[in-house]
């Protein structure tokens, strides 16, 4: 009876680990960390600052100088200032096809002038040029390589430029005047994502605006203006 015992507290202990194990918490297999892939889609809001120059080419003609054989006469007032603005806009990204849309505002401080002489160490004509501000409404086209967006950029223009001629001995104003002009602008950049949320920005546009007249009295100032522009800009996107 008592060898019965032994053997039976012999068959408890053998299974006990057995069953200890089998109570045991199995061992938690690692997670792999989830990423999500960036996307350009959305709308954003940025501010940028930069640098203008315009080409500025300006036909004065009149009456009185038609008389002085020197009508219509040319002059190029070409003007360079700083810019800076806001920036709004949405895109929408079909695999890595970016598309979307934009405008901007921004101040400007170009001005520039020229100066005419009959007799040469003497001026005769001033022609000054200021630009106030500018801005636009354009489509963009990009390709995306996770963070990193390469694009081009088109649309229309505006600006306000200031437009004046002297005559230097009297300083009479020949002509004077402040003209909105509208004119397209096309250009390329790249945005790069620093976080979901900021994202940097650099951009080269040009545009052309075309021709306009500052008419005063019997004088007109015929002007043809071009501008080029870089600028540095940080968005929010939402």
């Amino acid at each position: 009876m008592r060898l019965g015992y032994i053997f039976a507290g012999a068959l408890i202990a053998a299974a006990t680990p057995a069953f200890a194990a089998d109570l045991a918490p199995a061992p938690v297999e690692p997670v792999a960390p989830i990423v999500v892939p960036f996307t350009w889609s959305g709308f954003y809001v940025g501010a940028d600052i930069g640098y203008s120059w315009s080409q500025v080419d300006t036909d004065l003609s009149g009456a009185g100088l038609l008389a002085l054989g020197v009508s219509p006469f040319n002059l190029s007032p070409d003007s360079d200032g700083v810019v800076g603005g806001i920036y709004v806009g949405y895109n929408a990204e079909f695999n890595q096809v970016v598309v979307g849309i934009e405008g901007d505002i921004e101040a400007a401080s170009n001005s520039g002038d020229d100066t005419f002489s009959l007799i040469p160490g003497t001026p005769f004509i001033n022609s000054k040029v200021e630009k106030n501000w500018q801005g636009s409404i354009r489509a963009r086209l990009g390709y995306a390589f996770d963070n990193f967006l390469p694009y081009i950029t088109g649309g229309v223009a505006f600006a306000d430029y200031d437009v004046k001629a002297t005559e230097d001995f009297t300083g009479l104003e020949l002509t004077s005047g402040s003209n909105t002009l509208t004119g397209w602008t096309i250009g390329a950049g790249v945005d790069y994502a620093f976080t979901a949320n900021l994202i940097g920005r650099l951009e080269y546009r040009y545009t052309d605006y075309g021709d306009t007249d500052f008419t005063r009295f019997d004088f007109t100032d015929r002007a043809s203006v071009k501008d080029s522009t870089v600028r540095v800009g940080i968005a929010y996107k939402f």
